[in-house]
């Protein structure tokens, strides 16, 4: 048999764009990251006043290593996103009518 090929090939699920997206990220953020995971860490435990961003969310999860306090940290975040973003979206759409 020749080769094999899966459904699951790096670059069919979009593997390579995020390494380029994490470079770029990791470029972004050079020597800021630390303050960046220390203000998200902020945001997304406590009180419940702030608000995570989509952007807030999508950096963080670029600039996660594989540590644990990494991986929770973006659970932390994604569960504050999903709570506000639906009130958000529900909001906007209040503010039009």
């Amino acid at each position: 048999m020749g080769g094999c090929r899966t459904l699951y090939a790096p670059s069919a699920i979009g593997l390579d764009g995020f390494e380029k997206q994490r470079e770029r990220t990791a470029i972004q953020f050079s020597g800021m990251t630390d303050k960046f995971r220390d203000k998200m860490k902020e945001f997304s435990g406590g009180d419940g006043k702030n608000m995570i961003f989509t952007e807030d969310l999508k950096n963080m999860v670029y600039l996660a290593e594989n540590k644990p306090e990494d991986l929770e940290l973006v659970v932390k975040m994604m569960k504050r996103y999903s709570r506000y973003s639906s009130y958000s979206f529900f909001m906007s759409i209040i503010m039009w009518v």
